[in-house]
């Protein structure tokens, strides 16, 4: 049991670093700033729910998919901590890898895919339910979701507590645990590798 906790505790902790939900604050704040209360709301549950929609089948057949492409877990956690960490690099360092668009509906683009759903955290999805099964790494995305709207829904408020230097400094420490996770990744996929059979994160 207590195994089990620790493991749910790993998986929340990952998928709360890469999700990044105080470190996009200042973002979804500026994107829903020019609606009504009630419609940034509802942009934020749309956001959501998209987000689910497209993380749940990683999750749940992520492992298939990458034994029907061929691809190994020691592989997909290389090539996944490359992801997690440039993405954590483009955190600490602030840099924009994309060019401002202006989108139709924000809650589809950009705010339920690529930030929420975006590769970082399919990515983790798919090596979390390789190492650990299904099940508790789907506890862990179902409860950083629900974290996640909570904070999303009253962003505004958190500005106005935390201030948009506090929201700063915050991502940039989340963006360096990411690329410690990152650089884990990619020493235990060379592991697997040297030593087949060994697929735990941990």
């Amino acid at each position: 049991m207590i195994e089990k906790i620790e493991i749910f505790i790993a998986c929340f902790v990952a998928l709360f670093v890469v999700l990044d939900a105080i470190g996009n604050i200042p973002l979804f704040y500026s994107l829903n700033s020019r609606y009504s209360e009630k419609n940034r709301h509802g942009n934020v549950r749309r956001a959501i729910l998209i987000a689910t929609i497209i993380l749940l089948p990683f999750l749940f057949f992520g492992p298939r998919i990458m034994s029907f492409f061929g691809i190994s877990i020691s592989g997909f956690k290389i090539a996944g901590g490359i992801i997690l960490f440039i993405i954590g690099i483009k955190t600490v360092l602030g840099i924009e890898l994309t060019k401002k668009e202006e989108y139709s509906d924000i809650a589809v683009v950009p705010m339920a895919t690529p930030l929420i759903a975006g590769p970082g955290t399919i990515t983790t999805v798919m090596i979390l339910a390789g190492a650990y099964g299904s099940l508790i790494p789907f506890l862990a995305l179902s409860a950083n979701l629900l974290v996640n709207f909570l904070i999303l829904t009253y962003s505004e408020n958190i500005i106005n507590l935390m201030g948009k230097q506090g929201s700063d400094v915050i991502s940039r420490i989340m963006g360096m645990i990411l690329v410690a996770i990152a650089a884990e990744l990619v020493i235990r996929g060379f592991g697997g590798f040297l030593a087949p059979g060994i697929i735990n994160l941990s």
